[in-house]
């Protein structure tokens, strides 16, 4: 129906990027609960835009409104979509890996060339975990703008 290829559209692309004048990339977010990270070209600081606090696994039937935000990004920097899986995942000793410590480990890697972030990032994740059994879903997107 009209409704599911709505809903459908809308959470599947959370970001468009719209080319702006000068190279910079106009990044448009409308994220359900989680956010959008993003550095900047040049910068070594991790910054993010929050998403809706709202969840999209609510009935058909009822209106949610998203927030849509914009800001103007520099050729060279670099987003970052992801689940809370990554930052969920548990240790040994039943420790999350944490929000906070993953955004620390983009800040490190992020002069890294993605396909060498993604290399690092299962490592660290594959350490930490020891062989302890996934408990979500995994799922960390970078684009280079």
């Amino acid at each position: 129906s009209h409704k599911c290829s709505d809903l459908f559209i809308t959470y599947l692309v959370p970001v468009v990027l719209d080319t702006a004048e000068n190279q910079a990339t106009q990044v448009h977010f409308s994220g359900a609960k989680r956010p959008l990270y993003y550095i900047k070209k040049g910068q070594d600081k991790l910054e993010e835009i929050r998403g809706t606090r709202l969840s999209i696994g609510t009935s058909p039937d009822t209106v949610q409104t998203f927030t849509t935000q914009s800001i103007l990004l520099e050729t060279g920097s670099i987003i970052y979509l992801s689940t809370d899986g990554y930052a969920d995942q548990n240790s040994k000793q039943r420790k999350a890996f944490t929000s906070r410590r993953l955004k620390q480990e983009l800040v490190a890697m992020h002069h890294h060339p993605l396909s060498q972030q993604k290399l690092m990032l299962d490592k660290m994740l594959t350490q930490y975990m020891d062989k302890t059994d996934q408990r979500d879903d995994i799922l960390l997107i970078g684009k280079k703008i």
